[in-house]
């Protein structure tokens, strides 16, 4: 029964190491024997599933989103991430003045896809709506569905005075970085690849 539930929390990757210490633990409960060596095989056991389950999730090398400032060779930011996962870039619009939300989502080959752009004001840059375009309005605010092709990195000018900030994972990130003047940041993701 314990075997069984373990085995849900087992990573794929991990599942002949887990069946081979799930073998070796039941021929020594079966076996009888000493009290004492039982006791530590358990939890020899127990830290091998622990290791193996923390290996297989953190020691591989993963995707990790990255935001540089190549002009200046700076590194703003380093996120793990998986495919799948979305992320929001927010940023207050300089003609406008109202905030704008682009969602992106990192694919098994490490580009992003554009999703959408929400905004509750037109103004330059902000997708035109058409008759080609996927749209909805809600409450004041336009959702625009992207169908494009996926991106390999995002390039974008960040300054204090349109405050761009990445959110993921309900974290919020500031990429204006306490500078006045506008700069150059690229986001891209480094898989384990790279």
């Amino acid at each position: 029964m314990a075997f069984a539930t373990l085995k849900n929390f087992v990573m794929p990757d991990c599942q002949p190491i887990f069946n081979n210490c799930q073998d070796f633990v039941s021929s020594i409960i079966i076996k009888p024997g000493r009290a004492f060596v039982r006791l530590c095989l358990a939890f020899l056991f127990i830290f091998t599933i622990l290791f193996c389950f923390t290996s297989c999730r953190t020691g591989s090398p993963g995707f990790q989103l990255i935001v540089v400032a190549p002009e200046l060779d700076e590194e703003l930011l380093r996120v793990e991430v998986e495919p799948g996962d979305c992320f929001n870039l927010i940023y207050t619009h300089s003609v406008t003045g109202r905030e704008v939300k682009g969602t992106f989502q990192v694919t098994g080959e490490g580009y992003f896809l554009p999703l959408t752009t929400e905004f509750d004001a037109f103004g330059p840059g902000l997708p035109e709506l058409d008759a080609h375009q996927s749209y909805d309005i809600s409450e004041g605010t336009i959702t625009v569905y992207h169908n494009e092709d996926p991106r390999d990195r995002i390039g974008l000018f960040v300054s204090p005075l349109t405050g761009e900030k990445l959110l993921f994972s309900g974290r919020e990130f500031d990429l204006t970085s306490r500078r006045e003047d506008p700069k150059l940041i690229h986001i891209y993701v480094e898989t384990g690849a790279d």
